[in-house]
């Protein structure tokens, strides 16, 4: 199998051999205030939205 590809009891071990860095701090958090700004509320409207489509 392909290095990237893992079992179960394999994945915590194969995720730990990563170390290079991707992302910068900054960049990590201006995501997830992009991923925050877009996130539609939560509550039952937009649960029925989701069923809707």
């Amino acid at each position: 199998m392909p290095e990237n590809v893992t079992y179960a009891r394999g994945c915590v071990q194969y995720i730990k051999t990563k170390q290079q860095i991707y992302f910068t701090i900054e960049q990590i958090n201006e995501m997830l205030k992009t991923i925050e700004a877009g996130r539609l509320s939560r509550g039952l409207k937009t649960k029925l939205t989701h069923k809707e489509r």
